[in-house]
């Protein structure tokens, strides 16, 4: 458990810690940053406190024991590869309101094949092959979207 005084996880924090199997953020922390919990591998669950705006890039990247997620209902932030090679992720709430999604913030997510949305409509989820003929997740906004990529498999949406 984060500390209630604790407002930001800073980054590298937990990085490679192997004894972390859950986690759960107080009510008053706000980020997580860069890399603060990647490659932790024995982490299973995560519950991320009321508060939690934003996960920066790789904030749980490697992490392949991860089940379990809760995001926060104030989440507006997933970054870069937050939850890269997170390989037995299966299913993911997105809040309503979260507003924009990172580059590869799901890649090599193999396991994820439930997407929830809280606020049905703002976001879409499809499914394509990369070049390499495996399964790429894409969740992107339906309206107001602007493309700061043009390669659809990594595409970084960001809604206006």
């Amino acid at each position: 458990v984060i500390p209630e005084g604790v407002t930001e996880v800073a980054p590298f924090t937990f990085n490679g810690c192997n004894t972390i199997q859950t986690l759960s953020m107080s009510k008053n922390t706000v980020r997580i940053e860069e890399s603060a919990f990647q490659n932790c591998i024995r982490l299973k669950n995560v519950t991320l406190g009321e508060s939690v705006t934003v996960l920066r890039t790789s904030a749980f990247h490697g992490c392949e024991a991860l089940e379990s997620v809760t995001l926060s209902d104030s989440l507006t932030e997933i970054g870069n590869s937050a939850f890269r090679d997170c390989k037995l992720l299966e299913k993911l709430i997105l809040p309503r309101s979260l507003t924009s999604i990172g580059d590869r913030a799901f890649n090599g997510c193999d396991g994820l094949t439930r997407v929830r949305f809280t606020k049905p409509g703002r976001w879409s989820v499809s499914t394509k092959k990369d070049g390499k003929g495996e399964r790429v997740l894409l969740l992107f906004p339906k309206n107001n979207a602007t493309l700061l990529t043009n390669d659809h498999a990594n595409a970084y949406w960001k809604r206006k």
